[in-house]
Order: C-alpha cells, then sequence, then structure tokens
C-alpha cells in the first residue's frame, strides 16, 4: 500500500452552489438564490438510481443532481496546495461560465434565460 498522501484537485472557492447561480446569471439565465433541499430518502433513492445508470453506462444529470440536494458540497483544495504546490489556471466560476457557453453552443437547455433578448 502506498504512503503517499491522497490529495484531490479542485478549485479554491468553496462555495459551489453560489458559483453556479453567479456564472448561470452572468451568462444571462434567470436563477433563485433560494437553497433546495430535499428530504434525505429522496436523496438516497437518487443516489442509488444514479449509481445504478451508471454502471449501466448512463449518466441523467437531473438524477445525479436530485441525489445531491441533500449536501452541502464543498470544494477544499488546502491540501493539494499544500502538497503538491497547485495553483488553478482556470477559477471554478470562469470554468463554469464556459461549460455553460459550451451547452449554449450545443443547444443544450440548461435554465431559463433572464430575459428573452438576453439570449436571442
Amino acid at each position: 500500500m502506498s504512503t503517499q498522501p491522497l490529495v484531490l484537485v479542485a478549485d479554491d472557492e468553496p462555495r459551489i452552489t453560489k458559483l453556479v447561480s453567479i456564472a448561470l446569471s452572468e451568462e444571462g439565465f434567470r436563477t433563485r438564490d433560494a437553497v433546495v433541499r430535499v428530504p434525505r430518502a429522496v436523496a438516497t433513492a437518487a443516489e442509488t438510481a444514479d449509481r445504478g445508470l451508471q454502471r449501466r453506462g448512463r449518466y441523467s444529470a437531473q438524477v445525479h443532481v436530485l441525489g445531491e440536494l441533500s449536501q452541502t458540497i464543498r470544494c477544499d483544495i488546502s491540501r493539494t496546495v499544500e502538497v503538491l504546490g497547485y495553483e488553478p489556471r482556470v477559477s471554478l466560476l470562469e470554468g463554469m461560465r464556459r461549460s455553460i457557453r459550451w451547452c449554449v453552443s450545443q443547444g443544450l437547455d440548461i435554465a431559463p434565460p433572464a430575459r428573452p433578448e438576453a439570449r436571442a
């Protein structure tokens, strides 16, 4: 067994749900600042369904996200910085904005526009 430390590389911004809202808003989509939570039993069922789908090589973003709605999702890269000297080249916010733009360029419907002319 390796004695090397395990580090997960993420981003230095811990508040992911807030950043998603900011990124969508900056890209012209309507968002709500309300935190959505679901009962733990619903999230557990969605997590189980998500694992089953992924074992079969399928992925549903809606099922995956539903499984996370009973949790607070945060990233902390302090250990990655300490051990590896990691410095993100692209911030999580900018990465999300790029992902949103890519989804739009592919014709994917990801959120309602802030106003009809914003996405025309």
